[in-house]
């Protein structure tokens, strides 16, 4: 049986939904571009450690700034609580199950990615791979991002996503339509074309999640544990060799 989230009140305005969306859009993909200006000179004296420390740097910014976005117009201004966004605690069978959602997860980028590629003729370089991996394998940049990307990147996105614009659209649209056009907003802010599909799957699926378990906790593992073993394989990858960077060019240990 599903828990029907739209039980709890969500007392946001359309507006407050844009703002939200708005401000979270700037956090993830202005945030770069003040980071990387001010830690430049260190990558001259640093070198690897230094283009690690730029890309965590950014993820910690951009998850603050969005998690800050949530706390400043939803809780403080509109006086939403953070139960209301699904910040309980869930059944404790929705944690196990997260864990076999997040292999799902895996299994269903990697077809709908097959399927793009079939219908482009090609599959095109992933830029997730510069941004993860910089300057190419080093346990540094593997521990450091992936305690950005497991833990920190997916409590932000989740409380964004489904706590907030997920869970407005629901409430009002039902549903389909809000699994749907929230799956699309947290495709399209990654900024990424021909990932959208896939994106749009893995969005829906977090939706459903949070859903049937009625929390957020769930879908944030479930992120969690997609976003750590991508984040592996590319480094294991990076560490063998085996995987060619954006621009072309192939990162060698």
């Amino acid at each position: 049986m599903i828990n029907d989230v739209s039980d709890r009140p969500l007392k946001l305005h359309g507006w407050d939904l844009v703002l939200i969306l708005g401000l979270s859009l700037a956090a993830i993909h202005l945030t770069p571009l003040l980071v990387y200006p001010l830690i430049a000179g260190l990558v001259r004296v640093l070198g690897k450690q230094a283009m690690a420390v730029m890309v965590v740097s950014s993820m910690a910014l951009q998850a603050v700034g969005m998690v800050a976005v949530v706390y400043l117009i939803a809780v403080r201004w509109r006086g939403v609580p953070w139960s209301a966004l699904g910040a309980t605690m869930p059944p404790r069978r929705w944690w196990f199950r997260a864990i076999a959602m997040a292999v799902l997860a895996l299994f269903l980028v990697a077809g709908v990615n097959v399927l793009v590629a079939l219908l482009l003729g090609e599959l095109p370089l992933n830029p997730q791979i510069k941004m993860i991996a910089p300057a190419g394998f080093s346990w540094f940049g593997l521990l450091s991002v992936l305690a950005m990307a497991a833990v920190v990147a997916p409590i932000a996105e989740e409380l964004v996503f489904r706590g907030v614009i997920y869970r407005w659209m629901r409430i009002r649209w039902g549903f389909p339509i809000g699994v749907t056009l929230s799956a699309l907003c947290f495709s399209t802010l990654h900024g990424i074309p021909w990932l959208i599909p896939a994106l749009t799957a893995v969005g829906m699926l977090l939706a459903l999640i949070y859903e049937r378990s009625g929390s957020l906790w769930p879908s944030v593992v479930t992120h969690g544990l997609f976003n750590a073993i991508n984040t592996v394989l590319i480094y294991v990858a990076l560490s063998q060799g085996w995987v060619v960077a954006s621009y072309g060019e192939v990162i060698r240990p």
